[in-house]
C-alpha cells in the first residue's frame, strides 16, 4: 500500500473521531456515555483530536517520504493490503458505529446481563449467611469486624437525607435519582408509610408474579461501561398489562418485601401514568467527595 494511501486513511480516522466527539457534544448523545462530571476531559480531547487533525493533513506525502530519524531502520508500514484494511478498520469502524448509533441507550436487555442488583446482593446476603451459620463457634473469641471505616449512605448524602427525612412525600428527580434509591435501600423501615413518586422503564425479574415490577434507569458513575440498574420494585393491580421497557410515572406508598432474608423497599401503587422515554435517560452520581468526612 503506497505512503499516500496510509496518509489519507490517517487523516480520515482524526478527522472521523474529531467529528464523533464534535457531534456527540452538539447533539447531546455524549449523555449516553459519559458522567457530565467527565465532560471536561471530553472537551480536552476534542481540542487534542481537532489540533492532530489540523497538523496532519499540513503535512504532505513528500515531508512523510522524507522524515529520517537517523535509527538505521525502514518505518514504512509493512504487511499485506488485507492486514493494513483490518487494522486500519479497529480505528474505522468505532466511528461509523458511533456516528450511526449514537442515540441508542440501555434498557431491559442489559439489565437482564448485569443482574438488578436486588438479586444479586440478596444472593450474596444468603450465601453469607450460611457461611456464617456454618461457621459458628469456629470464630467465638475472634475480633468483630471493625465497620467504623465504614461510610453510609448518611454521610454520602446528608441533605437530601435530611430531606427524606422530614418529608412526607419523596419524589425522585434525574439529580437525586441515585442517591434516594441507595437511602432507601440502606434503611427502608426508616421511610415506610412516605408518600413517593418515581418515574423509569419497566423491568421484570423471572421469579415475580404479575403484580410486581421494577421501575428504575439506569446509572452511570463514570461511564457507560459502569452503567448499574437503579430502581425500586413496585406492586399493584392490572400490571401484567404493562410492556417491557415502557416508561412510566409510579405514585404510592413505601413499604418493605423481604427477599432471600433481605429487607428491600417496596413501592403499593396509587397510580400509574404512562410518559416518553426522556431525552436523558441515565441517571447521574452526584456525590460531592470533599464534604465526606
Amino acid at each position: 500500500m503506497k505512503q499516500s494511501t496510509h496518509l489519507f486513511i490517517q487523516r480520515i480516522v482524526l478527522l472521523g473521531f474529531t467529528f464523533l466527539i464534535f457531534k456527540l457534544m452538539v447533539t447531546g448523545n455524549i449523555y449516553n456515555y459519559v458522567s457530565p462530571k467527565m465532560f471536561p476531559y471530553v472537551y480536552f480531547s476534542f481540542f487534542v483530536l481537532a489540533l492532530l487533525c489540523f497538523m496532519q493533513f499540513l503535512r504532505t506525502k513528500e515531508e512523510h517520504e522524507e522524515e529520517n530519524c537517523d535509527c538505521g531502520h525502514d518505518h514504512a508500514p509493512t504487511g499485506s493490503p488485507l492486514k493494513v484494511l483490518l487494522v486500519y478498520s479497529l480505528f474505522l469502524v468505532p466511528i461509523f458505529t458511533g456516528l450511526l448509533f449514537s442515540d441508542h441507550t440501555l434498557g431491559t436487555t442489559i439489565a437482564q446481563k448485569k443482574e438488578f442488583k436486588y438479586e444479586a446482593s440478596g444472593s450474596q446476603n444468603t450465601d453469607s449467611s450460611i457461611n456464617n451459620s456454618q461457621s459458628t463457634g469456629k470464630s467465638a473469641g475472634k475480633q468483630q469486624l471493625d465497620e467504623s471505616g465504614i461510610i453510609t449512605e448518611q454521610q454520602l448524602h446528608p441533605e437530601l437525607y435530611q430531606q427524606m427525612s422530614s418529608e412526607n412525600s419523596i419524589t425522585l428527580t434525574t439529580e437525586n435519582y441515585m442517591g434516594a434509591i441507595s437511602i432507601l435501600e440502606e434503611n427502608p423501615a426508616k421511610f415506610r408509610g412516605k408518600k413517593i413518586t418515581i418515574d423509569g422503564f419497566v423491568y421484570r425479574e423471572k421469579e415475580f408474579p404479575d403484580t410486581r415490577i421494577v421501575l428504575g434507569r439506569f446509572g452511570v458513575t463514570c461511564c457507560i461501561a459502569d452503567a448499574s440498574l437503579y430502581g425500586l420494585m413496585a406492586e399493584g393491580d392490572n400490571l401484567q398489562s404493562l410492556k417491557t421497557d415502557s416508561w412510566l410515572q409510579i405514585t404510592g406508598t413505601l413499604n418493605e418485601a423481604v427477599i432471600n432474608d433481605w429487607s428491600l423497599p417496596l413501592i403499593e401503587i396509587d397510580s400509574v401514568k404512562e410518559m416518553n422515554k426522556p431525552s436523558k435517560a441515565y441517571v447521574y452520581e452526584n456525590i460531592d467527595y470533599s464534604k465526606l468526612p
